[in-house]
């Protein structure tokens, strides 16, 4: 008798985490919201229109000048820096979580 009662828990357990997924349906949402809210430059980015197209421009100042020169780039380039940014810095963590002893040579 306890073993068909600890069978009987035992599935409806595992059934239990056999509909979990739902988390994987929470980020779908989460994405699909982020693609519909109004896109938000990042910090010292300018909205600005461009032959009648719109850019988000920033001042960059040249190595060892007194010049500075704008750089304008349109909403998916700037997301794809973002995005780049975000995977190096991911990069950089992984590395020194994997190596951070006073033993390792990478």
């Amino acid at each position: 008798m306890r073993i068909a009662v600890a069978t009987a828990l035992l599935m409806a357990v595992a059934i239990g985490w056999g509909a979990e997924p739902a988390a994987a349906d929470e980020n779908k949402q989460t994405a699909a919201t982020e693609k519909e809210r109004p896109f938000k430059p990042p910090g010292g980015w300018r909205p600005k229109r461009v032959n009648g197209e719109q850019v988000y421009c920033t001042k960059l100042r040249e190595y060892n000048s007194r010049i500075s020169r704008e750089e304008c780039l349109t909403e998916a380039q700037l997301r794809d820096l973002q995005r780049a940014g975000r995977y190096s810095r991911e990069e950089l963590e992984k590395r020194s979580r994997e190596c951070s002893g006073t033993g390792c040579m990478n």
